[in-house]
């Protein structure tokens, strides 16, 4: 068990599957774990910390 909620997870697979480069969230556990959900590919970042 994760910890993340089932709709979070479902946004996080379509966002792996989909070969998309970043997961945008305000959600602090989703960026609690950003470290372990990095491991599939894809970037978890906070909008805040987002910069062009």
């Amino acid at each position: 068990m994760t910890g993340i909620k089932d709709e979070d997870a479902f946004h996080l697979a379509a966002a792996i599957e989909g070969i998309t480069g970043y997961f945008i969230t305000v959600d602090d556990l989703i960026l609690a774990k950003a470290d372990t959900i990095e491991r599939y590919g894809i970037k978890v970042r906070n909008p805040v910390d987002l910069k062009e």
